[in-house]
């Protein structure tokens, strides 16, 4: 969560350009969506029959039903709620302290 919704939430905060209301909406999903829908739709996802089964399959994965399953179901739900949070976060810091920090010999 931390490796894909940190640099997401930057994006989303620093970045403009014209699909990012859908990205937004997209991000947002999991959270009005009812637990049974959610859990539904993560294993049309990538149940053996699913949109990414094959794929899955082809890596010799099976991930239905499984420990792994478990944690990328609890991990669906507070992923936009981290995200979310973090890119409030980018939105308040000041621009100006990124760019002393560039100007101090900071990497980006």
């Amino acid at each position: 969560m931390i490796l894909g919704g940190t640099p997401l939430a930057y994006i989303l905060a620093r970045w403009k350009f014209s699909p990012k209301p859908y990205l937004e909406l997209l991000i947002d999903l999991p959270i009005v969506l009812p637990p049974s829908v959610a859990g539904l739709a993560l294993l049309i996802a990538f149940g053996r029959q699913g949109m990414f089964g094959p794929i899955l399959n082809a890596l010799n994965i099976s991930l239905p039903f499984t420990v792994a399953a478990v944690i990328v179901a609890q991990t669906f739900v507070p992923a936009p709620l981290y995200v979310r949070s973090a890119r409030i976060g980018f939105i308040e810091t000041d621009t100006q302290i990124e760019e002393a920090a560039l100007v101090e010999g900071a990497n980006q």
